[in-house]
């Protein structure tokens, strides 16, 4: 009996069905939220990072596209207003509720604004590991992104109390870097320390 041609198909459409697991969040919730902030400003394709063009990908010129060899002023300038203001107005807006934030940092990015950095450790935020660069990875060999230190796989890493997200080792040597860089002391997480459920066949962190 022949199977069927959809048999071996990679991707998983059905997920849990009608019966999904019960992830028993802390204190019986019902809805579980994760404020993020993406903090990429200063690691964007620029000709001042060595990068062959201008950033194109994330931008709100309508039809942006890379200028070969050239810098973009309107492009830079938008990344730049997040830095120097979007920033520090979400910032106001999380601490001033003490509410938990994690940061998806660009490693590039929080180097070159210790100022931001220095707000996000006096806040307490967790900084997740973002890579190194803002650019398009996609046709990056493992090691090409391991030699820059690049976040590999999802997973939650504790060192000094606070989540990187990264497992690989260039990319833990990466966080040890920021941290001894931006020292700052050793605190405990009030967030429970994420475990695995299983459920059938697939295996996700709780």
């Amino acid at each position: 009996m022949s199977s069927s041609p959809f048999s071996k198909y990679p991707r998983d459409l059905a997920g849990y069905g009608r019966n999904p697991p019960d992830p028993r969040w802390p204190g019986g919730a019902r809805v579980a939220v994760q404020f993020v902030v993406n903090f990429e400003e200063g690691a964007e394709n620029s000709i001042l990072h060595g990068d062959q063009a201008s950033e194109s990908f994330l931008t709100e010129v309508i039809g942006t596209t890379p200028w070969p060899g050239q810098r973009h002023m309107n492009v830079e300038s938008m990344y730049e207003y997040g830095s120097r203001a979007g920033f520090w107005r979400l910032w106001r807006i999380f601490t001033a509720r003490k509410l938990a934030v994690t940061v998806f940092g660009v490693a590039n990015a929080l180097a070159r604004n210790p100022l931001a950095v220095a707000g996000m450790r006096e806040a307490g935020w967790d900084i997740a590991s973002h890579g190194l660069k803002w650019i398009d990875y996609k046709d990056f060999s493992y090691a090409d992104e391991a030699a820059q230190g690049l976040v590999m796989k999802a997973a939650w890493l504790y060192d000094k109390g606070r989540s990187c997200g990264a497992e690989a080792n260039a990319a833990r040597a990466l966080y040890a870097l920021l941290c001894e860089r931006y020292p700052v002391a050793p605190k405990k997480s009030s967030a429970p320390r994420p475990q695995r459920i299983r459920a059938g066949r697939r295996s996700n962190l709780q």
